[in-house]
């Protein structure tokens, strides 16, 4: 995602229809662009955001532990 992606994004979701929303957040999730989204996509996503989280506040990322 490119600066002018995120802008999109954030514009959506602050100024868009609920429908828009809903659209924006999963085109998100659905990194392959399949127009599904697994449970690993959904994984994988939950991961980087928390080590995107943790790499913002300058801790160590945890190590974030999916059980099934």
């Amino acid at each position: 995602m490119v600066i002018v992606d995120y802008m999109d994004y954030m514009d959506v979701l602050m100024h868009g229809t609920e429908k828009e929303k809903y659209k924006q957040s999963f085109s998100l999730l659905d990194i392959r662009g399949r127009n599904k989204v697994t449970y690993a996509d959904f994984i994988n996503v939950a991961i980087n955001v928390t080590r995107m989280w943790s790499a913002a506040y300058g801790k160590p990322g945890e190590s974030l532990s999916i059980n099934h």
